[in-house]
């Protein structure tokens, strides 16, 4: 599977956003950003640290390509995975920092080898993916009482009643680091990312991801040939945005997917870091006077 990767950063007030882009050939690509808030301490930490958390939580797995039985196992086995190191990095975070920061995060591990990936969410960053010419869905629901019904049945039941739609102050109710406030509410606002499933095959679910699979491998095994360079034919091209809300507070959805794809192949051959900037352009215009990150993925995927 072939991704394409572009990126842009637009400064606001603070500097207090950050950028990953890993990618490794056979394996998994890691894809994230993150959004700083009350200092810099806590999103450098984590900006640090991050992507061998989750190759970790990915090679942990004892499957490396997945037969259509498998793949629940390899699932709850990531989700799992990953919500106990993001537990300890919690930890870390407070122990590392000498501030009272926070930062939401937000990545996407894509397989370099099948059309499967995970968004793994904390906060009120985006993934917003479209196929082709369709039109764009959120993977990821904002985590914030205005924006996700079950963030608030969730945080009321821990027994506080939030104001200003915030707590103590916070509005985005899952996040790392915020130490002042979770002293001050334990267990309203979480450190467990939520881990989507993003399929780019024409199919849905875990069931097309299968048909368009090649054999599986377990770990040991021979690896899979590296597939030729350009478009293979057959499979769907999908543009994936990731964002923080310096893009989201002013702009929707089909907003940024319409501005990255006014330019995205403007001259020929796919240019993913002009898309990034237009829709980094697009939300500054708008008015936002935050901190502004996008990255832009051309994801071509399976049949």
């Amino acid at each position: 599977m072939q991704v394409r990767c572009g990126g842009a950063n637009d400064v606001g007030v603070s500097n207090e956003d950050r950028w990953i882009v890993h990618e490794e050939e056979d394996d998994w690509h890691v894809y994230c950003v993150m959004d700083g808030h009350g200092g810099k301490q806590a999103v450098t930490y984590v900006s640090h640290v991050l992507v061998e958390l989750l190759l970790d939580a990915l090679r942990e797995q004892d499957v490396c390509y997945l037969e259509a039985e498998e793949w629940a196992t390899f699932q709850k086995g990531f989700e799992g995975s990953v919500s106990g190191r993001y537990e300890r990095l919690e930890q870390a975070v407070v122990d590392a920092a000498e501030d009272s920061s926070g930062v939401c995060v937000t990545a996407l591990v894509v397989s370099a080898q099948f059309p499967v990936g995970f968004a793994v969410h904390l906060g009120d960053c985006r993934v917003v993916v479209a196929r082709q010419d369709a039109a764009p869905r959120a993977v990821t629901v904002d985590h914030q009482l205005t924006s996700d019904p079950r963030e608030r049945e969730r945080v009321l039941a821990t027994g506080y009643n939030p104001v200003a739609n915030r707590v103590a102050g916070l509005e985005p109710t899952r996040t790392l680091g915020d130490i002042d406030v979770k002293d001050q509410v334990p267990d309203a606002v979480s450190c467990v990312p939520e881990v989507v499933p993003v399929f780019f095959n024409d199919g849905e679910g875990a069931a097309a991801y299968a048909d368009a699979a090649p054999p599986p491998r377990r770990k040991g095994g021979k690896k899979k040939q590296k597939p030729a360079k350009g478009h293979a034919g057959g499979g769907s091209l999908f543009l994936v945005i990731l964002a923080t809300d310096g893009v989201w507070g002013t702009i929707d959805n089909e907003e940024a997917v319409t501005a990255a794809r006014k330019v995205l192949f403007r001259r020929g051959n796919a240019n993913p870091t002009a898309a990034a900037v237009a829709v980094t352009n697009l939300a500054r215009n708008r008015g936002s006077v935050d901190d502004i990150t996008t990255i832009v993925l051309v994801v071509e995927g399976g049949a």
